[in-house]
């Protein structure tokens, strides 16, 4: 690959790079507007989604920034944004796991407020921080492109984890359904066990989009030349490319809850339909239908 081809293959993909981060906000905006606006979808039981979508948001803005800005805080701050996505699935499972856990479900919803909630996603804001950004400044044999991977890594395997426990509650918690229970009990597994599917898809995703990032800065750290300059130029070409698919993570997720929510749907077609007044009344009068179900 000649210099130039190299030049022209760098900047399409910082082009697609910022196209793609474009549609992520674009997308990861109109998810946090419906969330916000449908009443079936107000509820604490996604604000996790609520929460990821707003890190999606911020994570593309940061991405974009990072093309002209080129500093190493902006280079935290864009490693800080990517790993919260990771803690963001992982505090789903957790929450799930505890909502099964703790009895009777009345309990739960008096330990697990909006506010601590709230307070939790701030902690993972802290966490990632803590994670990432001391890193960038132990300059020697680049650390921090050797971390970030590990860390990567385990928050997958520990979310799988805890994602295999929370299926088999809800797997023991099915089978006392051959007893007679109550439709609210019955609902909430319902709920559970889809609203964990999805987040199985999201978590897929999410390392999907990591592997290219991941066997990049593991080459790049173990070939003991120096990041960029000293590497070959057909890596350069693939690193960046799997920035963008990093990225990309954050344009693929409204996509899945587009896919997997039928509330969510309903509220997208109610933001787009609510100037025609019969379209909204009947999206309305479904939507309030599906509330007195739940």
């Amino acid at each position: 690959m000649t210099g130039s081809t190299e030049a022209q293959a760098l900047e399409a993909a910082k082009i697609i790079l910022q196209v793609v981060c474009a549609v992520a906000i674009v997308t990861n905006l109109l998810v946090v507007v419906v969330l916000a606006t449908t009443k079936t979808l107000r509820v604490k039981y996604y604000g996790l989604i609520f929460n990821l979508a707003l890190t999606d948001i911020i994570t593309s803005i940061v991405a974009i920034l990072f093309q002209h800005v080129p500093h190493p805080v902006v280079l935290s701050l864009t490693r800080i944004c990517f790993l919260n996505e990771g803690l963001n699935i992982l505090a789903v499972a957790v929450n799930r796991l505890l909502a099964l856990s703790i009895n009777p479900p009345a309990r739960y919803d008096a330990i697990a407020t909006s506010g601590r909630m709230a307070v939790v996603c701030l902690l993972m804001w802290g966490l990632a921080f803590a994670l990432t950004f001391p890193f960038e400044y132990l300059t020697e044999n680049d650390i921090g492109r050797l971390v970030t991977p590990i860390i990567v890594v385990i928050i997958v395997l520990l979310t799988t984890v805890v994602y295999v426990m929370v299926f088999r509650k809800i797997a023991q918690y099915g089978l006392s359904l051959r007893a007679p229970l109550p439709d609210e009990a019955e609902t909430r597994m319902r709920r559970d066990r889809h609203l964990m599917v999805t987040f199985t898809v999201i978590l897929a995703a999410f390392a999907i989009c990591w592997i290219p990032n991941i066997v990049a800065n593991l080459i790049t750290h173990f070939s003991g030349e120096e990041f960029w300059s000293g590497q070959a130029v057909s890596f350069r070409v693939f690193f960046k490319s799997s920035v963008v698919i990093l990225a990309s993570n954050a344009a693929i997720n409204p996509v899945i809850y587009w896919g997997r929510m039928e509330e969510f749907r309903r509220g997208l077609k109610r933001l787009f339909f609510c100037a025609c007044g019969k379209q909204a009344t009947a999206v309305d009068n479904t939507e309030t239908y599906v509330e007195s179900t739940l």
